[in-house]
Order: structure tokens, then C-alpha cells, then sequence
């Protein structure tokens, strides 16, 4: 599998712009930037192959987004959310602030779509109108294991991708299984990078902070965690 996505996602990333501060949360890995930006990215439970670096503090965003190849999925989400705090940045393009399955419901009505990753509120939203399958490493009641994926995906007509697939690195493999789809990537981990569409995504639904401080005393467990106060879901279509 090559790393092309990836190359591609890092190669604008800047060199004069530096890692000032970082953090591991349960669900989630934060980075701050010398410019006052911030970016945020899935993990994985546990901390699996040993780490590749101590700290990413002082790195550039071009040399800290290399984390996002580590094996220790922990440090990849740092390497993601390095990614996320360059490309997710105010302005705020012109999308829908809502999620991807609401604002997509219509679009999927009467469709087979598949869904990679178990989100909440499915039943509200696509359940109703399609004929929905759920891919989930650790499948819930009604839910189909992810290895389904190589067999189903292709039969698709709609895919919603979790962006914690760049973390694990099924993201390769699971656009190449589904070619012929419309396909989202969705989560606050998306990174807005209009490269993604070229790799076969077409649309892109994340997550910009529009107040970088008080997203980062959420993260840290300050003010409730109320992460989504501080920003806008978008939806961005390629």
C-alpha cells in the first residue's frame, strides 16, 4: 500500500510555523502552533508499537505531521491533529453547520451506504431513508466487522468514512474499495485539504475552531469539554 495520501497531505504543510504545545486525551490528540492555531485528531486505546519521538514541541508542522506514518496510533493522532491545525482554519467556507448524515439524508434516501466506523444518531438519520451498513472494528448490535468492508464496500452507493481511518491507515484501501461511490469523509478529524478529493473523496465534513483558546482548555478537561462551542462543522464538497 503506498503512502501517497499522505505525502500529499503533508508536503504544504509549513516549515516556519512550529509545534508549541500537545496533548493525549482518551479519544483524542490536540496540537497548538506558533501562529495561535489549533488542530485535533483521533486515537486509539492503548499505546501498541513504541513512539518515534519524546515530543513533537519545537518541531515544524511540516516535520511533526510525519507522525501521522507511526504505528503507535496515540502518536499518529498527534501527527493528524499537526495536519488539522494547518488546513482547519478560519475562514470558514460556505457548508452546512451539521453533521454529514444530516445534511446528507436526502442525497442517500433509497440508497445502499455504508458507513465505516459507528457514529451516534444514525438511527435518526440515514436509518430512516436508506439501507444502511455499519463497518466497526468492534461491531455493535446490528453492525457488520470492518473485515465485511472488502466484500460489501464495493456495493455501495454512498460511503461515510471515519478520518480516524488516516490514523490506522485503512484509508487507502477502503477509497480503493469504493471507487464507483459518492464518499465522505467525515469527523472532526477530516483534514480540509482539497488533496483528499483528488485521492477519491468527494466530500469533506469537519471541523474548524473559531476559538483556539477555549477549544484547548476543553481538551485539557477544562469548561466541561465542550469542544463543539468552539468551532463550526463543515461540509465541503470537492
Amino acid at each position: 500500500m503506498s503512502w501517497h495520501i499522505y505525502d500529499t497531505l503533508r508536503a504544504p504543510l509549513p516549515r516556519d510555523i512550529t509545534v508549541t504545545d500537545f496533548g493525549i486525551a482518551p479519544h483524542w490528540a490536540w496540537v497548538r502552533t506558533s501562529d495561535g492555531h489549533i488542530g485535533m485528531g483521533a486515537v486509539y486505546p492503548g499505546d501498541g508499537r513504541p513512539v518515534a519521538s519524546d515530543s513533537p514541541v519545537g518541531m515544524s508542522l511540516h516535520d511533526a505531521s510525519a507522525l501521522i506514518t507511526s504505528w503507535n496510533f496515540a502518536e499518529a493522532g498527534v501527527g493528524l491533529a499537526t495536519m488539522n491545525a494547518w488546513y482547519n482554519r478560519p475562514p470558514v467556507p460556505a457548508g452546512t453547520d451539521a453533521d454529514a448524515f444530516s445534511a446528507f439524508a436526502r442525497r442517500c434516501a433509497g440508497k445502499r451506504v455504508g458507513v465505516v466506523g459507528h457514529f451516534p444518531g444514525l438511527e435518526k438519520t440515514l436509518h430512516p431513508v436508506a439501507d444502511v451498513h455499519v463497518f466497526e472494528r468492534v461491531p455493535r448490535p446490528g453492525d457488520y466487522p470492518d473485515s465485511a468492508a472488502e466484500f460489501l464496500l464495493p456495493t455501495m452507493d454512498a460511503v461515510f468514512i471515519t478520518a480516524s481511518a488516516l490514523v490506522n491507515k485503512t484509508l487507502p484501501r477502503l477509497l480503493e474499495l469504493c471507487p464507483h461511490a459518492w464518499v465522505a469523509l467525515v469527523g472532526p478529524s477530516t483534514p480540509l485539504a482539497s488533496a483528499l478529493f483528488d485521492a477519491g473523496v468527494n466530500c469533506l465534513s469537519g471541523f474548524i475552531p473559531t476559538n483556539p483558546m477555549g477549544l484547548h482548555a476543553s481538551l485539557r478537561g477544562i469548561g466541561g469539554g465542550r469542544k463543539w462551542d468552539h468551532g463550526v462543522r463543515v461540509n465541503v464538497e470537492g
